[in-house]
C-alpha cells in the first residue's frame, strides 16, 4: 500500500504478505504483484508507526515467490522517515 500522511492509520483491503525468500538486497513475497505495482512501498507496522521495509520491483510468473522487492538503504529509509 502506498502511504500518505492523510491516509487512515490502517490500510484498507488485502495487506498481509509473507516473506518467503531473501537474497542480497532483495526480499521475495507471496503477494501477487500486477502491472503498476512497481515502485510501491511495502510497509511494516510497529509500535512507533508504519515504516518502509521494501520497494516492489518485479512479479514472478511461477513458484511460491510471487513478487520481489528491493530493500532500501538505511540512508534512504531515514530520509523517507524524515519526510
Amino acid at each position: 500500500h502506498a502511504f500518505r500522511r492523510d491516509a487512515p492509520a490502517q490500510p484498507s483491503g488485502p495487506s498481509l504478505c509473507s516473506q518467503l525468500a531473501t537474497q542480497p538486497g532483495l526480499l521475495g513475497f507471496d503477494c501477487l504483484a500486477v502491472s503498476g505495482n512497481s515502485g510501491a512501498a511495502l510497509l511494516q507496522r510497529s509500535d512507533s508507526g508504519w515504516a518502509v521495509v521494501a520497494i516492489m520491483i518485479a512479479a514472478s510468473a511461477s513458484g511460491p515467490v510471487r513478487s520481489w522487492a528491493v530493500v532500501p538503504s538505511d540512508d534512504l529509509r531515514q530520509r523517507i522517515a524524515a519526510e
